[in-house]
Order: structure tokens, then C-alpha cells, then sequence
């Protein structure tokens, strides 16, 4: 875990807490407001690929 990924979710942890709600419905918030929370599509893939690696 990279200190830019520890630090997205720290501030989504605030704003969760801010919101008095949980970090899923922060991302889920943010989602439907069409906002990018979390990691970027091409760092999905990457785990992905990698998690596949590791299960076969």
C-alpha cells in the first residue's frame, strides 16, 4: 500500500465520519455523483491480473 493510497483513505474515512455514515456509502456517494474514489481503472486491472496469478 502505497502513502498515496493510505491517504485516500484516510480522507475518506473523515468524510465518513463527518457524514455519520460508512466508507462504503461515501464511495457509493461519490459513485453516483460520477466522482473517482478509490483506485484508478488501470490499478483495478493490475490486481486483477495479479490476484489471478496468485490463484492459479
Amino acid at each position: 500500500m502505497t502513502y498515496q493510497n493510505i491517504n485516500s483513505l484516510a480522507i475518506i474515512s473523515k468524510a465518513a465520519q463527518l457524514l455519520y455514515t460508512s466508507t462504503l456509502d461515501v464511495s457509493r456517494i461519490a459513485s453516483e455523483r460520477n466522482l473517482l474514489v478509490g483506485a484508478a481503472k488501470i490499478k483495478q486491472e493490475k490486481s486483477r491480473e495479479t490476484a489471478n496469478n496468485l490463484l492459479i
